[in-house]
């Protein structure tokens, strides 16, 4: 049973930077901040976990000092913390800065920490590759440093992923190595030297974690290797240790120890005490907290299945299937396969065509997937898909079915409507399409050509005196000019307070010298700033709609997508597409 080994990424991040839970909600000013030392401004970052605007405030706080400064390293460390707390695209580029002004400076967390980061990121992006190669870069400078802690944690995902899609006997090497390491003398007094000594921590509380972090990939291992009874073994004392240590991770390891318990007694055909425990699990709170309900009903569907109760495993797999469909069909580990093999097996004996296709169908893209993996790890590992043979089944199902309906059919009329139908929306799509084309069009001609206003006209009697309005109009032209619209928090009470003027007369100033209410003025500056942003930045748009919203000053991605798509009559998606077919 696969889990994400996110454990010690937990405790790297506790001895580099601390994490104290709480929030001090409201936002500091600047004045206080550049009262406090560089350690109180690390501490404040830390108290305001969660708060990614009080967070990055104080961030780019310490940023300053540190350019100010010219120290490489604390640099690093704002670098590092602004890293934490965007969206993946937004952290990565943080990373990248921490990396490129840190590779030279053999520091013991800097450059490693950013490439870990980046992995965090990634694996958040779902690109698998990119997640692995720079673990494995952060471990090579934890190495080059002799930093044992991170050493440790890059080993742990190493292991994991190796154990699984690549040498199994070789990740097992590596972990009874990271094993010897965890448990030595020397790991615990580096705990002690490489995290800040600013900072108070348990150590004994620490290595423990390690240790049953260690225990869970060497079970992970034995499991992968199908070396069951040393499985068994390892899982027991991973059992043991979550109870006698208990710790923020206990039940982290207890759910993970009971599904490993359920693999275990599955492959060693032992389906009744999979059965038995199954019963109890699917209803246990930790599973559902921890995540494990979808491995938990996928080995009991699969025990009862082979112990002959199919009507009732078939329900079971089906709602494994259902959660696969619902994340995108995105990733697969191998024992997951085991699901369709299992409904495709049931659908031929019941001699269901369609449903036959359609687990063909998944099938093949769990195969495609899991090739992919293999391939990054042990191309050898791929002549042992099935692939080929799947693909020539289905197409056997096909033809089957395409000699059924050759006959004539009472629904033929129905499929006629539907084909009508259909051929009806493929006009309208089309001609959709070329309105949106026509629209695209227009707004890249209208793109350099701004709307000015004439902000100094006296556009008919307005009640207030010319002085107020011109200083409002000043003030807006800054506010335009430094792009503070891009402010999620942004309302007209608390940008008229920051105009010391009150909200009436800034609402009736935009509204009569601008022809527009304050709402619609920030959506035409935030969809403006959006629509010249991508044009000219490239890089911007490899952002998904989310992030490329929150960039622009939104909450959500439906907010931005409307106020494009009102101003413009088009979608951002849309124009995303034309704009990297058309200007590359």
């Amino acid at each position: 049973m696969t889990y994400q080994p996110n454990v010690t990424l937990f405790i790297t991040v506790l001895l580099c930077i601390g994490i104290c839970l709480g929030c001090i909600g409201q936002i500091p000013e600047q004045s206080y901040l550049n009262t406090l030392g560089d350690e109180p401004l690390l501490i404040l970052f830390d108290k305001n976990e969660g708060d990614s605007i009080i967070q990055e405030k104080i961030a780019r706080t310490y940023l300053d000092r540190a350019r100010r400064q010219q120290d490489t390293i604390k640099m690093a460390r704002g670098y590092d913390r602004l890293a934490r707390i965007f969206h993946p695209e937004k952290n990565i580029r943080f990373a990248d800065s921490l990396i490129e002004i840190s590779k030279n400076q053999n520091h013991k967390f800097y450059p490693a920490n950013g490439y870990f980061i980046k992995a965090y990121s990634f694996k958040k992006l779902e690109k698998f590759n990119q997640y692995f190669k720079n673990i494995k870069l952060g471990n090579d400078y934890a190495v080059k440093t002799d930093n044992l802690t991170l050493q440790s944690f890059a080993a742990t995902n190493l292991v994991f992923y190796k154990s699984i899609w690549g040498d199994k006997k070789e990740a097992l090497k590596l972990q009874k190595e990271s094993d010897r390491l965890v448990n030595s003398d020397r790991y615990r007094s580096k705990i002690k030297t490489e995290s800040r000594s600013s900072r108070a921590f348990n150590v004994d509380s620490i290595v423990s974690i390690d240790k049953a972090s260690s225990l869970q990939n060497l079970t992970h291992c034995f499991v992968n290797l199908k070396v069951l009874d040393s499985a068994r073994f390892y899982n027991k004392l991973l059992l043991d240790s979550a109870i006698e240590n208990p710790s923020y991770y206990t039940k982290e390891f207890l759910a993970w120890s009971w599904i490993t318990t359920m693999e275990i007694d599955y492959y060693d055909n032992q389906l009744e005490k999979v059965i038995q425990t199954g019963d109890h699990l699917i209803y246990n709170d930790t599973i559902h907290e921890r995540n494990y309900y979808k491995d938990a009903i996928l080995f009991y569907g699969l025990a009862k299945y082979d112990n002959g109760q199919r009507a009732e495993a078939i329900k079971l797999l089906q709602k494994v299937d259902s959660i696969f469909v619902s994340k995108g069909m995105k990733d697969f580990f191998p024992y997951e396969r085991l699901v369709y093999e299992k409904l495709l097996d049931y659908n031929r004996i019941n001699e269901n065509i369609g449903k036959q296709l359609e687990y063909l169908n998944k099938l093949t893209i769990v195969d495609s997937i899991q090739k992919e993996r293999y391939s990054f790890f042990d191309s050898r590992m791929i002549k042992d898909y099935e692939t080929p043979i799947l693909l020539a089944e289905r197409e056997m199902i096909i033809d089957q079915l395409t000699k059924e309906n050759q006959a004539p059919d009472p629904k033929l009329y129905l499929a006629l409507a539907a084909l009508t139908t259909t051929l009806c929306l493929l006009i309208y799509y089309i001609r959709k399409r070329l309105v949106y084309k026509k629209r695209f069009e227009k707004l890249l001609a209208q793109r350099n050509t701004k709307n000015v206003v004439a902000l100094y006209e006296n556009n008919g009697s307005n009640e207030l005196s010319t002085e107020v309005v011109e200083e409002i109009l000043e003030k807006l032209d800054r506010f335009e000019r430094h792009h503070n619209y891009l402010n999620s928090e942004i309302t007209l009470q608390n940008l008229a307070k920051k105009f010391k003027t009150n909200s009436n007369y800034l609402s009736r100033v935009i509204n009569l010298k601008l022809e527009k209410n304050f709402s619609q003025y920030l959506h035409d500056l935030r969809i403006t700033y959006a629509v010249e942003e991508l044009f000219t930045n490239t890089s911007y748009r490899k952002y998904t709609i989310k992030a490329i919203a929150e960039e622009c000053g939104y909450k959500n991605a439906e907010s931005f997508s409307k106020a494009f798509y009102k101003m413009h009559g088009i979608y951002p998606s849309y124009y995303l597409r034309k704009l990297d077919k058309n200007v590359g």
